[in-house]
Parts: C-alpha cells; structure tokens; sequence
C-alpha cells in the first residue's frame, strides 16, 4: 500500500464550491484539482475524516496517497477489480460476487476476464480487495486506483 501525505483527502464526483465539504469540515482548505478529483487539506486523521464524509455527505472520499511516498498522488474512489480465470463465465463470476456478498459490476476491456465489483470508497476499498482476494475463487483482487496524471 503506498504512503500519503497525512493532510489531504479526495472528493470524488465534485460539484458547487465545496459548501457540503466545509458544512462537515469547517478547516478543510481546497488543495487543487486534478481530473475532475477535488483535493483538500483537512486537519487531523485523514482516514477518519473520508468515512465521516462519504457518510455524512453520502460523496465519495479517499484519503490521498503518493506513490512511494513522493510519486504521483492516488485516492481510492470505490470499487475492486476482479480477474478471473479464463474458463470462468459471466454467471459464474456473479455467483462469486454474491456467495461473497458483494455486486459484480461490467466487464472491463483490461485482460480477459476482468469485471468492476461495487465497494464503498477509501480504505474500504482496500479492505474490500483484500477479503475478496482471500475467499479465493479469483485470478487476482486490486483496489480501482485513481491516480493523478501531470503532463510534463
């Protein structure tokens, strides 16, 4: 898992001015925008403070990471992706997906068999990809990184 600077969350599907992020965090400061991926520095734990988000505000927040520690920033904006086995059908990966209690989402057009399964944003993604990857049944289990992309 890749560190982060311990001040910055991402708010994902961003609209307004940010009054719903300031309704529930007075100090947060907006930090930049990449991708339509609003940042803000806040104070305090920032794990903490992307759940209390995504639940008080029904949005979806991350808590930012960087690659390596100084590389480009990522967030976790929901979501798992789930790799297959060649020979595994479309109903057997949503038979996976619910004995796992989780909703397989579309087939992505990334490798050969890979879908989108639905998992609340931030660390539980993380969490999400790690039980997942642990029932079994799956090639490989990933968290959907978003990553922030600077032209140079």
């Amino acid at each position: 898992v890749p560190s982060g600077p311990p001040q910055l969350v991402a708010e994902f599907n961003a609209v307004g001015q940010g009054a719903t992020v300031k309704a529930a965090v007075p100090s947060a400061k907006e930090a930049g925008r990449s991708g339509g991926v609003r940042l803000w520095q806040v104070d305090g734990d920032v794990k903490k403070t992307a759940q209390e988000l995504t639940s008080r505000t029904g949005g979806k927040y991350s808590p930012v990471f960087q690659e390596g520690g100084a590389g480009r920033k990522m967030a976790l904006p929901g979501g798992v992706i789930a790799t297959f086995d060649d020979g595994v059908s479309a109903t057997d990966a949503k038979i996976w997906a619910q004995k796992n209690g989780v909703k397989l989402g579309s087939k992505l057009n990334i490798g050969s068999n890979s879908y989108l399964v639905e998992t609340d944003p931030g660390v539980a993604a993380l969490d999400s990809a790690a039980r997942l990857q642990a029932a079994g049944g799956v090639k490989s289990v990933t968290p959907n990184w978003w990553m922030e992309v600077t032209t140079r």
